[in-house]
């Protein structure tokens, strides 16, 4: 499919060619490809999903993966795009509480909001400060 997907995946410059790969593909072929796009980067594997056909099962992996992803705070990038991709997916109801059960917020969990504010959609910033005010984190 692509070479070197792996780097190119975590290379901001590829994304819109991954998108536009993925978007060509149909049926079990483009789901292959987002799964392996997810391994890389599950944000990016949201945006190919969301970008074509609907795949309610495929999207149901990715937000159970992302769920995953976010929760671990010590992997600040990696925690980011999981919570990118539960907000990509409208699942406000499942970022609240992996805020929400932090007693101590502590330089890594600022870092995953900074990487998290970073992101360069409008739409998902001011989802971000919708769940953030609901939580008190402001």
């Amino acid at each position: 499919m692509i070479n070197n997907l792996g780097h190119k995946a975590n290379n901001e410059k590829y994304f819109n060619s991954i998108r536009y790969f993925s978007h060509s593909l149909k049926g079990e072929k483009r789901r292959n490809f987002i799964e392996q796009v997810a391994k890389y980067n599950i944000y990016l594997a949201a945006k190919c999903l969301m970008s074509a056909e609907k795949d309610k099962e495929l999207e149901n992996s990715l937000i159970e993966k992302a769920q995953s992803i976010a929760q671990n705070f010590e992997e600040p990038e990696n925690s980011a795009k999981g919570f990118l991709v539960l907000a990509e997916f409208e699942c406000s109801e499942t970022i609240i509480p992996l805020f929400s059960n932090v007693e101590k917020f502590n330089n890594t969990h600022f870092k995953v909001i900074e990487k998290i504010l970073e992101t360069k959609s409008p739409e998902i910033f001011c989802k971000f400060l919708l769940i953030f005010t609901k939580i008190n984190l402001i």
